[in-house]
């Protein structure tokens, strides 16, 4: 049996909980996502864990999550005093320790536990450190892990033996994006519920496309700007949180000056023509509804979803791999029950049918010429991809699908150590 524990947060001034522990044994409160710490007055909880507990825990083989030490999670200074004595002990951090633990802490536990470094949330990039590549940040401080165990959504990411370390691919933000809306997540228990949302998809959607996009990276001016030049935002439902606010707009560019970016999107966004920031029709207040949740009110009312992705994917360059994932943002078309038209890394396509999911046409998802291209070529002759809608729908929305997405990751290395260990 391979026992997972966290480590706890005593030594950690900010904390995303993203442990499979705090995930699969807290409750709502101690699952908060702690965005008030620099972003006053907000919080979100991404994981309704009563839907998904009981039956990942159920399907773990030869794994246990939290038995000893629970949500608290064991003290750094307790754990490597060598106290403890817990066979196949697996230590679970986050990419906040790495941020806040001391060098020689993190060299004594890397060397001596296995453990699990998580990235949840940017896919695996280690967002948000100083240096972006862990190979780098292992390397430069002397640590050579005893195994380490980096999960996350990164599908371009691979191994890297030479450090013992082991890429585990997690598509978190599929998890998230069908559980955090009561809308779309009552039908992972409710079938009779789910079946009456299958049905309404019989019916086409009356409306063409919805792109739905909140920070102005430059990848997606690119397609707003270009899909202006085709006359094609007229016709579709399209958001941007240009001026939204200084942090948001800081996202367009390497800089923050619009001044510096291309002329086609400089004037794009300065010609007057549309007034930002600009929401969706559905979004009814001043903030963003929808950043991560689904928006229940687009359910069956687009034919198309534009997933504009996060990275196009050689943005951050690691030894691990490039930095293309699937977050949320394509996840979300599958729930609002739309065909995918995707804008993303190179690979996006593959990864997505790869998990069970059905896509359209394969072009090149990194180009935003091509991309508009085809959505101009979709407007043409607006077909509706009623199978290929009620299969994703029908996936995504299957509870014993979700957990296997999660079981399988935490099953694969109890395997891998278990194999090691041999």
């Amino acid at each position: 049996m391979v026992h997972i524990e966290k480590l706890s947060l005593k030594n950690v001034v900010r904390y995303s909980w993203q442990t499979f522990v705090d995930n699969f044994l807290g409750n709502t409160s101690t699952r908060q996502h702690k965005l008030e710490l620099y972003v006053p007055g907000k919080s979100r909880s991404y994981l309704n864990t009563d839907i998904l507990t009981s039956e990942v825990l159920y399907k773990l083989k030869g794994v246990s999550l939290g038995k000893f030490y629970g949500m608290k999670g064991i003290d750094i200074d307790y754990l490597l005093s060598g106290a403890i004595n817990i066979d196949n002990l697996l230590v679970e951090v986050t990419i906040d320790h790495l941020s806040y633990l001391p060098a020689h802490k993190l060299k004594s536990l890397f060397e001596n536990y296995s453990v699990i470094l998580n990235d949840f949330e940017e896919g695996g990039n280690l967002y948000g450190l100083a240096g972006l590549d862990l190979v780098s940040f292992l390397t430069e401080r002397n640590i050579q892990p005893k195994q380490l165990f980096f999960v996350g959504g990164c599908f371009k990411q691979k191994d890297y033996p030479q450090l013992n370390i082991h890429k585990i691919q997690y598509d978190y933000w599929m998890i998230v994006s069908a559980t955090i809306n009561n809308f779309f997540s009552d039908a992972l228990m409710d079938s009779a519920y789910k079946q009456t949302l299958l049905d309404r998809l019989d019916q086409p959607a009356k409306n063409f496309c919805l792109i739905p996009i909140f920070k102005p990276r430059i990848h997606r001016l690119e397609l707003l700007a270009y899909l202006d030049s085709l006359n094609m935002l007229d016709i579709c439902d399209w958001s941007l949180a240009f001026n939204f606010n200084a942090r948001i707009n800081s996202y367009k560019s390497l800089t923050t000056k619009t001044e510096s970016l291309p002329e086609h999107i400089k004037t794009f966004l300065t010609n007057g023509k549309y007034s930002f920031p600009k929401f969706v029709p559905n979004n009814t207040g001043v903030e963003w509804q929808d950043i991560i949740a689904t928006n229940s009110l687009n359910f069956n009312k687009y034919k198309f979803f534009v997933s504009v992705e996060t990275y196009i994917g050689n943005e951050i360059t690691t030894v691990l791999g490039d930095c293309g994932f699937a977050s949320e943002k394509t996840f979300k078309c599958f729930l609002t029950g739309s065909a995918p038209i995707l804008y993303g890394p190179s690979g996006i396509a593959d990864h997505i049918r790869s998990l069970g999911f059905k896509t359209l046409d394969d072009i090149d998802t990194t180009d935003y010429k091509t991309v508009g291209n085809y959505i101009q070529q979709k407007s043409i002759n607006q077909t509706y991809e009623k199978t290929l809608i009620q299969h994703n729908f029908d996936l995504i929305t299957n509870k014993s699908f979700l957990t296997d997405q999660i079981v399988n990751p935490l099953n694969k290395i109890a395997d891998l150590i278990n194999s090691i260990r041999r």
